[in-house]
């Protein structure tokens, strides 16, 4: 009998796959270039235009009805006062302070009184707009131009000190009010009502300061 060959072991195993990297030149191949943006819309253009036009149409008017108005309230307060410098430092620290003190008052009372008074606060806040923009002491000469006379300096003087009585509490208390840590070191009654009394003790320090 002829004899059996014998069994070759590796014909069933399998050849194991090669990985091949990639070539440099694939490597180093050129992303697809970006689609370009599309061309804004006329239509979306003329909306832009029209919204800078309004926009500017606005900031005039508020200039218009200001310059009138920052003359009336100029005016109105050198004749209650006579010209005097406390009485006209007191008008200018108040037109400065009195759009601050009704952002305070809607926050404050907006669950404590009724709708009708919140209303009233806000439609008397934003008439006052156009004197207070013109009157803010940011314009500078042009105040002196418009309250110009008998105790014009105490007037700029007042507002100088009432736009820091409004300013700075409105940008430093609710950084105050919304520190968890200080809430956490303090409690939330007590530091409301340390934050408040300091704040109060500020706005007369400004006034006192403003009237003298």
């Amino acid at each position: 009998m002829p004899k059996a060959r014998p069994r070759n072991r590796r014909a069933g195993r399998r050849v194991p796959a090669v990985k091949t990297r990639p070539s440099r030149a694939q490597g180093l191949a050129k992303p697809p270039p970006e689609p370009e943006p599309e061309p804004k819309s006329t239509g979306l253009f003329l909306l832009q235009a029209l919204g800078w036009l309004v926009a500017a149409a606005v900031y005039l008017v508020l200039m218009a009805a200001g310059e009138i108005t920052a003359q009336a309230y100029a005016d109105a307060a050198r004749w209650l006062t006579g010209g005097q410098a406390v009485g006209m430092a007191f008008a200018g620290w108040l037109i400065s302070f009195v759009l601050f003190g009704a952002v305070w008052a809607l926050i404050l009372l907006r669950k404590r009184v009724a709708r009708p008074w919140l209303f009233a606060i806000g439609g008397a806040a934003t008439l006052l707009l156009p004197t207070i923009f013109v009157l803010f002491p940011y314009s500078g000469n042009y105040v002196a131009d418009l309250v110009g006379g008998t105790g014009g300096a105490a007037f700029i003087s007042g507002q100088q000190f009432g736009a820091w009585a409004g300013i700075l509490p409105f940008l430093v208390v609710p950084f105050v009010m919304f520190s968890e840590r200080l809430r956490d070191r303090f409690g939330e009654e007590q530091l409301k009502r340390t934050t408040t009394a300091l704040t109060v003790l500020f706005v007369i320090v400004m006034l006192y300061l403003g009237l003298y």
